[in-house]
């Protein structure tokens, strides 16, 4: 595999991110329905919990895809803002998948909390260690004579 075609080395937007775990997050509602209309049971929070595990997929890969980001101000704009969104729209679908809210699906309410708190300080650490590894590299550069 090419290293410049590498996922990683794209700058993809968090929207776009986003809009492909939602759509995600409609297939596997559409498993479950299906699931259901067969006669697998399902869980009553269902939905509530495709949405808490497609979101926590959101935010490890937007901390990980955030690495290649141009520009890292506003690509944490753009990534908050679509987080916002995505935890949104899932819990509407949810909401309207399993007939419950987010309080009455149990621990639900709390997933999201640690989700949130999880997506945030692994996106400051990998902002901390890109920033670290740029630093190295204008060390390195530096005592070579490059600069």
């Amino acid at each position: 595999m090419d290293h410049a075609s590498s996922l990683f080395n794209r700058n993809i937007s968090p929207f776009i991110q986003a809009g492909f775990v939602f759509a995600l997050i409609l297939v596997f509602l559409l498993l479950g329905k299906l699931g259901e209309l067969i006669g697998m049971g399902s869980d009553e929070t269902y939905g509530w919990l495709v949405s808490c595990s497609m979101l926590l997929f959101f935010a490890l890969f937007n901390a990980v895809l955030s690495i290649s980001a141009t520009n890292r101000n506003t690509y944490w704009l753009h990534s908050v803002l679509a987080y916002v969104g995505l935890a949104a729209l899932g819990g509407c679908v949810a909401w309207l998948y399993d007939g419950l809210t987010m309080n009455e699906a149990g621990a639900i309410k709390w997933l999201y909390f640690v989700i949130t708190f999880g997506w945030l300080l692994f996106l400051s650490i990998v902002r901390a260690m890109k920033r670290v590894v740029n630093l190295a590299i204008k060390q390195d550069k530096r005592l070579r004579g490059e600069e």
